[in-house]
């Protein structure tokens, strides 16, 4: 049987947390700082959450996930 996972962290960031989330959904910016990945979600729960990017010339999806819980500007 396979196990579920769930990771779930906090954080502490100092900035308003508008600009936190800002750097969360925004592709261009997730870019940045997760190796040219962008966040591709239409972020309601129950939708999946992908980060893709590209591997020697290939498309690829590199983390899949489940939007459990969503609150926009905040969590």
């Amino acid at each position: 049987m396979k196990k579920k996972l769930k990771v779930e962290n906090t954080i502490q960031i100092h900035a308003s947390a508008s600009k936190v989330w800002d750097a969360l959904v925004n592709p261009e910016k997730t870019k940045v700082y997760m190796f040219g990945c962008e966040t591709v979600s239409d972020w309601k729960v129950g939708s999946p959450l992908l980060w893709r990017g590209n591997h020697e010339g290939k498309e690829m999806v590199f983390v899949k996930g489940i939007i459990l819980e969503i609150q926009p500007g905040q969590l």
